[in-house]
């Protein structure tokens, strides 16, 4: 006859937990548990915790945080984002527990005041305007001068 025992498991570390068997009437077996924790990096939402047992994986849960004017890329295990990554539905085998940070895009527009292009235009030239993260802007294939006048038209 076979006996089983379920057991609630809610903390990290070791736990004991005390099996009867046909054999000595009684076992010690001491089950170990690991915690992983989801950091939302400054956004709103909650997501639980999970338990992880020795040797068993467990699968990473899918973001359930919102940040506004920002898109959830993935999960990493660094703070800085340089240790391993995780996306929803990833095995986590590690025996160890760890905390997962949410890594996020900025998707917001970047906010761009006062720019006006003044050049000799010639039809038919197309003139690119490129803004990058650092809000340094380059024009291809003109030089860039700067003035407090204001544009008289637009072509």
């Amino acid at each position: 006859e076979e006996k089983y025992v379920i057991i609630d498991i809610t903390k990290e570390g070791t736990t004991e937990v005390e099996v009867e068997d046909n054999i000595n009437n009684e076992t010690i077996v001491n089950i170990e548990t690991y915690l992983i924790v989801y950091n939302s990096v400054n956004a709103t939402g909650s997501m639980p915790s999970q338990i992880k047992l020795k040797d068993q994986p467990i699968e990473i849960l899918e973001n359930r945080f919102v940040k506004e004017g920002y898109t959830f890329i993935n999960w990493n295990t660094s703070s800085s984002y340089t240790g391993t990554e995780y996306n929803g539905g990833d095995s986590y085998t590690a025996n160890a527990s760890t905390t997962l940070y949410a890594n996020w895009k900025d998707t917001s527009a970047p906010i761009i005041n006062d720019v006006y292009l003044s050049t000799n235009w010639v039809a038919g030239n197309d003139v690119k305007l490129k803004i990058d993260a650092t809000d340094n802007i380059a024009v291809t294939g003109y030089q860039i001068t700067t003035t407090n006048a204001e544009p008289t038209s637009w072509r």
